[in-house]
């Protein structure tokens, strides 16, 4: 229990000047409920290039209720001591599909007299940011493609407000049809934004070209024999090949 019921918020800015003096210069009251606030990575030592990095060791047991963190862009807290948490609140609202997820500021609702508090994540941010991956292995067509996106997308119960990236991945057959420019232009109305990326991986099932007396089978079979170093390698160039057999564009 806390005598007084004060409340006490200090913080400093870390600099290569003071990063050693910091942690040594700081003295708290163990009477007082204790807010700290640093912008910094979280560490667990001193860095050796004195950049900005806070020494959470250093931290402990100085009587310390609540250190406020910034760096960070995402949500996290964590306990610091057997008295204290550390919290980064993250920022307000992504700016980036490296920071998705909820965005807000924490807003803190102490009882000084006690020494506790509870705190909550309070939503800000106007728009939210998702990415997500669909795995889209086993699909031939652009149609099977796009109902794996929708169902991903369903999945995720994303507001059209929302700014979206897609990432295809998997791997799909070398014959798979596959309209990437098709796909973006028939979900991007649905959104405030959306984007696609492409990063799926052609596989060749040679078995199926092994008794094919077209010049379709033989070009497989060439390339197959070929001294192209790696699968992958091989797979790209039967697209190509296939493609320019059928009188499709190539790029």
């Amino acid at each position: 229990t806390l005598a007084d019921g004060r409340i006490t918020v200090t913080g400093a800015e870390i600099t290569r000047r003071n990063t050693e003096k910091l942690y040594s210069g700081l003295f708290l009251d163990p009477e007082s409920f204790n807010i700290v606030m640093l912008h910094g990575q979280e560490s667990e030592s001193l860095p050796l290039d004195g950049g900005e990095r806070i020494n959470l060791k250093a931290l402990r047991n100085r009587g310390i209720d609540y250190l406020a963190l910034g760096h960070v862009h995402g949500y996290k807290l964590e306990e610091l001591d057997g008295r204290g948490k550390y919290c980064y609140p993250g920022c307000l609202e992504g700016r980036g599909f490296d920071e998705c997820g909820e965005h807000g500021f924490v807003l803190l609702d102490i009882d000084p007299e006690r020494g506790v508090f509870n705190h909550r994540l309070v939503p800000q941010a106007g728009r939210r940011l998702y990415s997500v991956d669909v795995d889209i292995s086993g699909c031939m067509t652009t149609s099977q493609i796009s109902a794996k996106i929708r169902d991903a997308l369903n999945m995720e119960k994303i507001s059209p407000d929302s700014l979206v990236k897609v990432v295809l991945s998997g791997k799909v057959d070398v014959e798979c049809e596959k309209n990437i420019e098709y796909l973006l232009k028939k979900f991007e109305p649905g959104f405030y934004f959306f984007k696609l990326y492409d990063q799926t991986r052609f596989e060749v099932d040679y078995r199926s070209y092994a008794l094919d007396e077209s010049l379709k089978g033989e070009f497989v079979r060439l390339v197959e024999a070929s001294d192209l170093p790696d699968a992958s390698q091989k797979a790209d160039v039967i697209r190509c090949g296939l493609r320019a057999l059928a009188g499709e564009e190539l790029f």
